[in-house]
């Protein structure tokens, strides 16, 4: 190869070089504002990766900004990097515990993982505690509460129930109802489920529980067979069901009078 040759493809090398950096945005040198804009942009289209690159530039020059660490946090969560989004929330927390999205979204984050919904009840509460009442804290702290067995969890069962929103919801009274059932209050179990009941009879899950709470747990299981029919009847085209037909059709024939 001689040298004009040598020389012609180190030039042709820089330049192919210095247009691909000309093509890439140099994030270092724009604005926060411009970055926090954009990132947040990129979260609303669902554009994870940019979002989170976006983010990560602004946290690069100020690690405390609590706007860059929540896009991180929920760009991370939409990339299935639930570790790093749990670690970028809770460092917007211990930057400022007195904001409320930042201790929502730890708990929340937290409350996607069953092993650490303990975990999830502490920001959720301070969350509460800043901004009481809102309707997405209390479904999360009931959810996690109940799953805990903590018996604070009525309380914010109750709470939502206030709202009208919730209070026509069949899914909150049958919840209700079966967290009295884990208390053995069966008498508020039976109000909760009935009204449930009354509101969905054709819901598969809210069926099989009022069926099961009378034929278990209040001695009913003569008045019984009816339920468990309806059930098999709406289910029947269901097979992610079949485990849950076989027993109600076991049970039937334990249960039917002779």
């Amino acid at each position: 190869m001689n040298n004009n040759t040598k020389h012609g493809i180190l030039i042709f090398t820089a330049l192919l070089t210095l247009t691909v950096l000309c093509g890439c945005e140099k994030l270092s040198e724009k604005s926060t504002p411009y970055l926090i804009n954009n990132a947040a942009n990129f979260a609303a289209n669902g554009k994870w990766d940019k979002a989170l690159k976006y983010s990560e530039a602004v946290i690069a020059r100020e690690p405390a900004n609590i706007n860059a660490l929540l896009l991180k946090a929920i760009a991370c969560e939409h990339s299935n990097k639930l570790t790093l989004a749990t670690k970028a929330a809770r460092s917007a927390v211990n930057q400022a515990p007195g904001n409320f999205t930042a201790q929502y979204t730890l708990g929340r984050l937290y409350a996607k993982e069953p092993k650490k919904m303990q975990d999830a009840v502490a920001p959720l509460l301070r969350a509460l505690k800043i901004k009481p009442n809102d309707q997405n804290t209390l479904v999360l702290l009931a959810k996690c509460s109940s799953s805990l067995n903590i018996s604070n969890a009525i309380k914010y069962y109750e709470m939502l129930a206030k709202f009208p929103r919730f209070n026509k919801r069949p899914e909150l009274w049958n919840q209700m109802g079966v967290f009295y059932v884990k208390q053995k209050e069966n008498r508020k179990a039976a109000l909760c489920l009935v009204k449930a009941y009354r509101m969905a009879p054709d819901n598969p899950n809210i069926l099989l529980n009022f069926a099961v709470f009378k034929d278990f747990y209040i001695g009913m299981s003569h008045s019984t067979v009816d339920f468990y029919k309806q059930y098999l009847n709406i289910t029947a085209s269901n097979p992610e069901l079949q485990k849950k037909r076989e027993f109600v059709k076991k049970r039937i024939e334990k249960i039917s009078p002779r």
